[in-house]
């Protein structure tokens, strides 16, 4: 439902607000955070590298790696990442380029989604991982997948602040 420049959306995971201010569109949703937790077999094998750092959200696997080098170049085993418990995997790792704290990559095989373009649910848990291990309350971050795409993520708290520029791809009117 818009009012002013907010569009509203009530989700599975309540109430979801959307800011349109000057082309970035800031989401507002609840941190997903991760704990620490043992790599099960199937994710290092998927991955095929090491990870320096794994840890577990509700519902996907976080895999920190050694570069931003090893998270852009990564070519996971589809299949063998079918075998992860969970509905997917995040990896990310520092950013080595002084314009972004952070880069990710999320795959999802499991839910028809190979790798995610840009994921914005992402970052609910990367935020809240990244500020503690940055000492930042503002982070940049890039999602290297073929498409690819920047975000600013704020965690405050209980909520995580994303946002980014977007591309109309359909515009249309429900009567």
């Amino acid at each position: 439902m818009p009012i002013g420049n907010n569009i509203r959306f009530q989700t599975a995971s309540g109430l979801l607000t959307v800011t349109n201010d000057g082309g970035f569109y800031t989401m507002d949703f609840p941190v997903d955070l991760a704990e620490e937790s043992e790599a099960p077999p199937a994710l290092v094998v998927s991955l095929g590298v090491t990870p320096t750092w794994v840890g577990r959200n509700r519902l996907d696997y976080v895999v920190e790696l050694v570069s931003d080098d090893a998270v852009c170049w990564l070519t996971p085993d589809p299949q063998a990442l079918m075998e992860v418990p969970g509905r997917g995997v995040i990896v990310t790792a520092p950013s080595s380029d002084p314009a972004f704290d952070y880069v990710c990559r999320v795959f999802g095989p499991k839910v028809g989604i190979l790798e995610d373009p840009v994921t914005g649910s992402a970052q609910c848990t990367l935020g809240p991982y990244w500020a503690v291990k940055l000492r930042q309350t503002r982070l940049t971050a890039y999602q290297c997948s073929r498409r690819g795409g920047q975000l600013i993520v704020n965690p405050t708290g209980d909520r995580v602040r994303i946002s980014g520029q977007a591309v109309t791809t359909t515009a249309g009117e429900f009567r």
